[in-house]
């Protein structure tokens, strides 16, 4: 009884892990299921080079760009409000800093975009900074 106890707790762990691991390695597949049509949407814009009218296409762009970050802010993700701000550490990496009538450490250009989810950071704002 003993031995075969033994076993089926060994087997229930095994059974755990795969679990887990088929878990973490399709936890993603809802965002992703969110993001296809967007993909599908820049492929027909892509596709259609015969557009002549950039401010058409240019709307185009901006309507899948909204949907992009409407799906990302469905699943927890903000993006950090950098410009203007007090340079922190925490949610901005400095690239450069320059002379400027703003106080100094203020971030007075957004260089990339940063993001957090659930109030982690995800990637911190590539900033300039006055000094």
């Amino acid at each position: 009884n003993y031995l075969r106890a033994l076993a089926e707790m060994e087997n229930m762990r095994k059974r755990n892990n795969r679990d887990r691991e088929e878990y973490i390695k399709f936890s993603s597949m809802a965002v992703i299921k969110k993001l296809l049509p967007i993909i599908d949407d820049f492929e027909r814009a892509l596709d259609a080079n015969t557009v002549q009218d950039f401010e058409s296409m240019q709307k185009g762009m901006e309507i899948i760009y909204k949907k992009l970050l409407e799906v990302i802010k469905n699943e927890g993700v903000e993006p950090i409000e950098a410009l203007g701000k007090p340079f922190d550490p925490e949610y901005h990496q400095p690239l450069m800093m320059e002379e400027s009538s703003e106080p100094a450490n203020t971030v007075i250009e957004e260089l990339q975009k940063g993001y957090i989810m659930h109030g982690r950071v995800i990637r911190p704002s590539l900033v300039k900074v006055s000094n």
